[in-house]
């Protein structure tokens, strides 16, 4: 073959068109900074209750903000944490004078079957949107009409794993070609079958088929590590108003994999930006406690604050600021998480400002994807 073939041959993919930012920092950074990859599945997994559906609303709410189109699929009622969130119903913010001009970017649509599924993905294929979720891939069904069709026989062999097999083959390569995205929830179980003589503990693996692992280009998964209370957060009462944890890439093409990036999620109102910032902001050793007060030394600043409410109001203040530091030091921040800088946050109290916002998304300057030099 000669060399003229080589060299007549132009690469004109950019990474604006494989990527999107989310702006939830932790969800980025399981990528190495670069966002929710275009092109094929991503796959977020874990326990019940850990918080997914609330991390992933918190993930579309941002991308929304943004400009982009986003369609969920619910297999599961979560209509009432979207409508908590802002993102559904009377109170959704996109019925705000502000955000008239994204009230088309934002679809939720039930369905239970494998058919349906099927139909809304070919509709979402032709469609503007770049973006649509699934939640969660284990609760859909084959119909009724599926089941009389293939037999009864076939229903005992395996037939949603033959069904999900079908759907994410075909599905793979129209996703590549049309350079868009779809997130599938699937809940986590215990690996009991890896135990050797019970010396093993079980690990967590992933409640879906082996053609969901082997197509997806980015799984991901959500461990709970401790629980957050009220009284965590300044206020009175012991009730469990949200969860601490980890996001843990198990497979990534993007970045490395393997990395652990604690999250903080606030049940019914989001995953918290400004938690994942001070989180970053004591690995990289930018603050120190000194009694009741936080001296923070950043780029040439020393400020003094009161409590861990000034230090996250703080925070919240200078966003922009801290979201351009992380992008400059990922490398860095992925050294300190690999050697365990965080391997244990439970117990810890965790810092949660009680005037939090639900979702912190930075100014327009930071929304712009960087670009590659």
């Amino acid at each position: 073959m000669s060399n003229d073939f080589f060299s007549s041959y132009e690469n004109e993919v950019s990474t604006e068109d494989l990527y999107i930012k989310t702006n939830y920092l932790p969800f980025d950074l399981v990528t190495g900074g670069k966002g929710l990859p275009l092109g094929g599945f991503t796959h977020l997994y874990g326990g019940n209750g850990l918080g997914k559906t609330t991390l992933l609303y918190t993930v579309v709410k941002n991308l929304v903000i943004r400009g982009e189109g986003v369609l969920w699929v619910g297999a599961e009622n979560t209509k009432e944490l979207a409508n908590s969130m802002g993102l559904y119903g009377e109170e959704s913010f996109l019925k705000k004078p502000e955000y008239s001009h994204l009230k088309d970017k934002f679809r939720y649509l039930d369905a239970g079957f494998y058919t349906e599924l099927e139909e809304i993905s070919r509709e979402f294929i032709k469609s503007p949107y770049r973006v649509m979720v699934i939640d969660s891939m284990t609760a859909f069904c084959a119909s009724p009409e599926t089941i009389k069709e293939k037999g009864i026989e076939d229903v005992l062999v395996g037939l949603d794993a033959r069904i999900q097999t079908q759907y994410f083959k075909l599905y793979a390569n129209l996703l590549k070609s049309t350079k868009k995205s779809i997130i599938f929830v699937t809940q986590s179980r215990a690996d009991i079958g890896g135990r050797s003589f019970g010396f093993t503990a079980p690990q967590d693996k992933p409640a879906t088929g082996n053609a969901g692992l082997f197509y997806s280009i980015l799984r991901v998964l959500l461990q709970g590590d401790a629980t957050l209370k009220a009284s965590d957060m300044g206020q009175q009462g012991d009730h469990q108003v949200g969860k601490t944890g980890w996001l843990k890439a198990e497979k990534n093409r993007m970045a490395l994999p393997f990395v652990r990036l604690p999250v903080f999620i606030l049940f019914g109102k989001g995953a918290s930006n400004i938690q994942a910032l001070r989180s970053y902001m004591e690995a990289m050793s930018y603050f120190k406690s000194a009694g009741s007060r936080f001296q923070i030394s950043f780029k040439g600043t020393e400020v003094s604050v009161a409590g861990r409410k000034g230090l996250l109001d703080w925070i919240s203040n200078n966003m922009d600021a801290l979201m351009e530091d992380v992008y400059e030091n990922i490398s860095a921040y992925y050294n300190i998480l690999s050697l365990g800088a965080f391997k244990n946050i439970k117990g810890q109290a965790p810092m949660v400002a009680t005037s939090e916002v639900q979702i912190e998304v930075p100014s327009s300057s930071i929304l712009e994807d960087k670009k590659e030099a």
